[in-house]
Order: structure tokens, then sequence, then C-alpha cells
């Protein structure tokens, strides 16, 4: 995205957990405030925003795949199906924070 932006001379700030670290986790609720006080005083043009669709894909449960659904279209197995494995429940707890952040 940078080479993109460099070419349309336009700045970019990349936040991203796996580049930046702890700074970056938009999962603690501390660094989100932060980032969401900044969007709301417009120092940002344009916010875009990716959280992780693992666990929502459309993908999952494809017949003859490996990858069995971890929520439903609709209902309370929407935030994730009962009788998850833990780390199952982990993924799904994070991609609904992440979305749910996302939306604001």
């Amino acid at each position: 995205m940078n080479a993109v932006a460099n070419k349309l001379n336009v700045a970019v700030e990349c936040i991203d957990k796996l580049r930046g670290g702890a700074l970056h986790d938009l999962l603690d609720d501390f660094g989100f405030e932060q980032l969401l006080t900044r969007i709301k005083h417009r120092e940002f043009s344009a916010v875009l925003m990716a959280p992780p669709c693992s666990t929502f894909s459309g993908a999952r449960g494809i017949p003859g795949g490996t990858a069995q659904p971890l929520r439903d279209t609709d209902g309370p197995g929407l935030m994730g199906k009962q009788g998850l494995q833990q780390q199952d429940k982990e993924a799904v707890r994070i991609g609904t924070s992440l979305a749910l952040r996302a939306a604001k």
C-alpha cells in the first residue's frame, strides 16, 4: 500500500499488529480509543479497516473442504456455533471484536 500511496503523493499510516506489535493491537482498549480519538479529530482523510474474515468466510463448510463453519448465518450462532474448540472460540471472539470496532 505504501508504494502506491507514494506514487500518488499520499501519506499512509499503517496500523498492523504483525508489523507494529503491541502498539498496534486494536484489541487493546487504550490503543483503540487513541486511534478512535484521532479519527474523530479528523487526523485522517480516509480510514480503511480490514478485520480478519476467516471466521466469517463462506468458504468454510464447502463440501469436500476441511474448514468447518464457525458461525451460523443468523441467530445466536452468528457469534459462534455451539461446541467449538477453545482455539476456534478465541478466533471467533477476535474476529467479532475487530469487526465491531471497524464498524465504529
